[in-house]
């Protein structure tokens, strides 16, 4: 089965994005986190969870067409620099990432000629816009305590 070079290079950059993106390293690397209810941990993995299943969906859906897969992707380099870091020091390296992706696949489904990779493709912006959205409000600056 053949598939149009467009929807290919992006579902192959999806698939690379689900297995070497900054929240699959952070989600790796144990960052810190002062919320002893761990709300924005649990939301950060919750959400790098979701990218590894975007990309076990995508390369299942490229097997069964028999198509090739993407050479395995690795982590860049400059992602050692941020082991044992801050979670609140992560977010906003997260949401700046987060949109740059967005912006990447957006301008891919442009060249996009699979009606059904742009429905697949469509649904995973859909998801990354409502982690984007959810990353701001973890990345926002807390309202200090005041003291009693």
């Amino acid at each position: 089965m053949t598939m149009d070079a467009g929807s290919l290079k992006l579902i192959h950059r999806l698939i690379a994005v689900g297995s070497s993106s900054l929240m699959q390293y952070v989600c790796e690397s144990f960052p810190w986190y002062a919320d002893p209810a761990h709300a924005a941990q649990d939301a950060v993995v919750a959400m790098a969870a979701a990218e590894r299943d975007d990309a076990v969906r995508l390369s299942g859906f490229l097997a069964k067409r028999h198509l090739d897969q993407p050479a395995p992707a690795t982590y860049p380099s400059h992602f050692t620099t941020i082991n044992f870091c801050s979670l609140d020091y992560l977010l906003p390296k997260l949401v700046a990432e987060e949109g740059h992706t967005i912006a990447e696949v957006t301008t891919g489904l442009a060249s996009c000629g699979d009606e059904t990779v742009r429905g697949m493709v469509q649904g995973i912006l859909d998801r990354r816009r409502q982690h984007l959205d959810t990353l701001k409000a973890l990345a926002a600056p807390k309202p200090a305590a005041v003291p009693v």
